[in-house]
C-alpha cells in the first residue's frame, strides 16, 4: 500500500468511527502530500553519520532470536538501510510500567542526545517531552494523542510528537461480541483496567467503559461492572472479587501494569475460570483466552518507517498521525478447554493465530 493510500484509508476508518469528522478531507490529503510524500524515500543520508535512536518500552528488549514483536523495529530499520554498530545505535530503556521509572528512563535517553525517541505508549511520549520539547518522538501505539495533548491534530501534529495511535474504545464492541460467541448466555461482564492519576488516561478508560455499556445494550448483556488495579499486589484480590460478583467474562485494556503482570493475570483468570479478552497477543501466550487488537509487529514496523523519515529530514510536526490498521484475533485453545468452552468453527476460521 502506498503512503497516500495508507493514510487515506486511515482517514476513512477514523471518519467511520466519528473521530475524524472535524478534519477536512482535502486539507488532510494536502497535508499528506506536502508532509509525508515530500520526504525522500531513497538516499543514504549523511555519509559517515551514526544515528542514535532511543526506545522507551515497557518490557526489556528480547534477544534477536526471541520471537517478540519488539524485534520488528530493528528488523525494519535494517531493511531501510540502517545497521546497528555501523550507522545506527539503538538505546533501549524499559519502565516495567512504573511512572517514576518512566520519567527516570526518559531523562536518561534524552541525556544521550538521540536523533529520535520511540515511545511505546502516550505516557512515554509525555515523559520524554517533559524532559525535552525538541527531541523528535515517534509513538508506537498510543491512545488518543490529540486528547492527551501530544498533538494539535491528526493531520498536522504541530509539535515534536507523531506516530500511531490505537483508539481502543472503537474496538470494545468487537471484543464483547467475540466473547459472547463463546459464552452465549453472557449476562454480566466486567472491565478490568489499570488506575491512573493522569486525567487523559482516566478519560480514556471512561470512554472504554461507556462504549462497553453501549455494546452490552446492543448485545443484550444485562450488566457491566468496572474494576481497577493500582499495583502488582492488587491482582489476586481484585480477580477474586470479580468472580465473587458473578462476572462471567473480562474485558482487559492494554496498559503497562497489565503487560508486566501478564503471566500473573493469565494464571488468576484461569484459576477463577474467567474468560478474558485482551488487546495484545502476549496475554494469550501467558494463558488468557483471547486477544483482538492491533498487530504489534505491524505497528513497530510502521514506527521504524516514521523514524526513517525523521532521520531523512522530515519534521514530526508535519507527519500525520496514523491509526493502526492491521488487527488480529488470537485464541488459546488450551485455555478454552480448561474453561470448559468450545470454540465455534466459524470463530476458529477467523483467528489469525491459534495457540494449542
Amino acid at each position: 500500500m502506498s503512503a497516500l493510500s495508507y493514510v487515506g484509508a486511515t482517514f476513512d476508518t477514523l471518519s467511520q468511527h466519528g473521530r475524524a469528522t472535524n478534519i477536512d478531507r482535502r486539507a488532510f490529503l494536502t497535508t499528506v502530500s506536502a508532509g509525508v510524500l515530500a520526504v525522500p524515500h531513497v538516499g543514504e543520508g549523511q555519509p559517515g553519520r551514526v544515528w542514535r535512536v532511543g526506545v522507551l518500552a515497557t518490557m526489556p528488549r528480547p534477544t534477536p532470536e526471541s520471537p517478540h514483536y519488539y524485534n520488528a523495529l530493528p528488523d525494519e530499520l535494517r531493511r531501510l538501510g540502517y545497521r546497528e554498530g555501523q550507522n545506527l545505535v539503538i538505546e533501549w530503556r524499559h519502565t516495567e510500567g512504573l511512572s517514576e521509572r518512566r520519567r527516570r528512563e526518559a531523562a536518561a535517553l534524552v541525556q544521550g542526545k538521540p536523533d529520535v525517541v520511540i515511545a511505546q505508549i502516550g505516557a512515554g511520549a509525555i515523559a520524554v517531552r517533559d524532559v525535552s520539547a525538541s527531541v523528535p518522538i515517534v509513538v508506537v501505539a498510543g491512545g488518543d494523542l490529540v486528547g492527551m495533548g501530544l498533538a494539535a491534530s491528526l493531520a498536522r501534529p504541530g509539535g515534536s510528537v507523531t506516530g500511531l495511535q490505537v483508539l481502543w474504545p472503537e474496538l470494545t464492541g468487537k471484543r464483547l461480541q467475540l466473547i459472547k460467541e463463546l459464552v452465549p448466555r453472557l449476562e454480566r461482564v466486567a472491565l478490568l483496567h489499570q488506575t491512573s492519576s493522569r486525567p487523559e488516561a482516566t478519560r480514556y478508560f471512561d470512554g472504554i467503559f461507556t462504549d462497553l455499556n453501549n455494546a452490552a445494550h446492543r448485545l443484550s448483556v444485562q450488566q457491566v461492572l468496572r474494576f481497577t488495579v493500582a499495583n502488582d499486589v492488587d491482582f489476586e484480590q481484585t480477580v477474586a472479587e470479580v468472580k465473587s460478583r458473578g462476572v462471567q467474562a473480562l474485558i482487559v485494556p492494554a496498559s503497562p501494569l497489565m503487560a508486566v503482570n501478564a503471566q500473573k493475570l493469565g494464571e488468576l483468570t484461569l484459576q477463577h475460570r474467567l474468560p478474558a479478552v485482551h488487546e495484545v497477543p502476549m496475554h494469550v501466550e501467558a494463558g488468557a483466552l483471547m486477544s483482538y487488537g492491533r498487530k504489534p509487529a505491524a505497528v513497530y514496523r510502521r514506527a521504524a518507517q516514521y523514524v526513517d523519515r525523521i532521520l531523512r529530514g522530515a519534521r514530526p510536526a508535519e507527519l500525520p498521525i496514523e491509526q493502526a490498521m492491521e488487527f488480529e484475533l488470537v485464541i488459546n485453545l488450551k485455555t478454552a478447554k480448561a474453561l470448559g468452552l468450545t470454540i465455534p468453527p466459524s470463530l476458529l476460521a477467523r483467528a489469525n493465530q491459534v495457540i494449542q
